[in-house]
């Protein structure tokens, strides 16, 4: 659902997130929020704050997602699980499989083989995310932990939001990135003329990533990343960016006939254990898919 609201006399001044509430009562403040984060709503294109003060005549845009109205189905698919206790699974995923469903994805995703082996997760974290508390991209493979109750998941989620995870992902990006290492500090935010994706925006969100080489070729760059924020695809738009685009990202610029994904993988994942509060890592070797392609350019 999409609707466009017009800032009048009588509420201008006014704080966007009151005056949205007050215009969508039956949406909480948290929804509100998270619709303003993920760029659903805007004033005459540009990213805004819950924060920001409205002024007269602004127009507002607002585009509410349909709801995911089929409940989540539980299905025996294969997981490959690095480490399970009685709070969490850590799962090393395959490249191709999404994480949760979506428009047009309702089954064969990561939640339903998650809550086909964890059955009494259906009441964490909403119906069609089940225990998830961060995501990789469908096509990006590699470490991510689920919760398996919901103290793990607030411990978790207050976690990503205070110190964050230890992130860290092998990419490899077109030509030659000369220095050895390097910080992209580049805010990010929705695409305003394509809502698939995200773009570098003056009015996006903080958005940091850091990078070293690992090994150049001839004409590509293999590189260890670690990510400080974690916004929607924000490695790929940061190197897209600074026209290194990741090795076969269709979306993002970096086509090839190397490989039909892009060459990202999440490879060190570490995290406070939610039952010792004690610090744990994870690693992850490169998948076949990826490690023929750095065999092939040696």
């Amino acid at each position: 659902m999409s609707k466009t609201l017009t800032v009048t006399v009588n509420t201008y001044g006014e704080r966007a997130d009151k005056f949205l509430s007050d215009h969508y009562p039956e949406l909480s403040r948290s929804r509100l929020k998270q619709l303003i984060n993920d760029g659903n709503i805007t004033i005459e294109n540009k990213l805004i704050k819950p924060s920001i003060k409205l002024q007269f005549g602004q127009k507002i845009s607002i585009l509410i997602p349909d709801p995911v109205k089929s409940h989540l189905i539980a299905e025996d698919i294969p997981l490959n699980i690095i480490y399970e206790d009685k709070d969490i699974l850590v799962i090393d995923k395959p490249p191709s499989l999404t994480v949760h469903p979506g428009a047009g994805n309702k089954k064969g995703t990561l939640a339903n083989a998650i809550l086909y082996r964890c059955p009494d997760l259906k009441a964490i974290n909403g119906t069609i995310r089940p225990g998830i508390v961060h995501r990789l991209d469908k096509d990006t493979s590699g470490l991510m932990v689920v919760a398996k109750n919901e103290n793990s998941q607030n411990h978790l989620t207050n976690q990503q939001l205070t110190v964050g995870f230890n992130k860290h992902y092998i990419a490899l990006v077109h030509g030659v990135i000369k220095s050895n290492s390097g910080t992209i500090n580049e805010a990010i935010g929705r695409n305003p003329f394509n809502r698939q994706k995200m773009s570098v925006r003056q009015d996006g969100r903080k958005s940091i990533t850091l990078f070293k080489k690992i090994k150049q070729f001839q004409k590509y760059t293999l590189l260890d990343i670690k990510t400080i924020t974690g916004r929607t695809h924000q490695i790929r738009v940061h190197f897209a960016f600074l026209k290194h685009s990741l090795v076969g990202d269709k979306k993002y610029g970096g086509k090839t006939d190397l490989i039909n994904r892009q060459f990202l993988h999440a490879n060190i994942l570490g995290f406070k254990l939610p039952s010792t509060n004690k610090d744990i890592e994870f690693k992850s070797e490169l998948p076949k898919d990826l490690n023929s392609i750095i065999n092939h350019l040696n």
